[in-house]
C-alpha cells in the first residue's frame, strides 16, 4: 500500500504508522458486508437467471480472491454464481479484453454470447 503513496507526505516515516493503521481499517471494511449493499431486486433476478437452462452466471471483477471467499458469501450471493474471474488470480484486469475472453472460455461460449 505504501507504494501507492510513495513520494507523498503519507509515505513519510512520521505518518507511516497512521497510514498503515488507516489502510488496514479500510481494507478490513471492504472485506466485510458493511461496505456493500445488495438491492432488493438482486436475489430475485439471480433466482430467475439461475432457472434459465444453459445460462451460466459469473462475476468478473478487479479484486482479489477475498471477494470470492469472504465478501460474496457474506452477502449471500456466492451460491448464485457458477464461477468468478478475479483480476488478482487471473493476472488480468478490466478493461483488458483478455479477462472477458477468459470468462468466455471458462463458460464455454464465444465472447459475443456473453451478457
Amino acid at each position: 500500500a505504501l507504494r501507492a503513496v510513495e513520494g507523498s507526505a503519507l509515505a513519510e516515516d512520521r505518518h507511516r504508522e497512521s497510514f498503515e493503521r488507516g489502510f488496514r481499517e479500510v481494507y478490513a471494511l471492504f472485506q466485510s458486508r458493511e461496505a456493500y449493499v445488495v438491492y432488493d431486486d438482486v436475489e430475485p433476478f439471480l433466482e430467475w437467471a439461475r432457472a434459465r437452462p444453459g445460462l451460466r452466471i459469473c462475476t468478473i471483477s478487479n479484486v482479489s480472491e477475498s471477494y470470492r471467499d469472504v465478501v460474496l458469501p457474506a452477502l449471500g450471493l456466492s451460491g448464485f454464481l457458477d464461477f468468478g474471474v478475479y483480476s488478482k488470480l487471473a493476472g488480468l484486469e478490466k478493461p483488458d479484453p483478455a479477462i472477458f475472453r477468459l470468462a468466455a472460455d471458462i463458460a464455454g461460449v464465444e465472447p459475443h454470447e456473453m451478457l
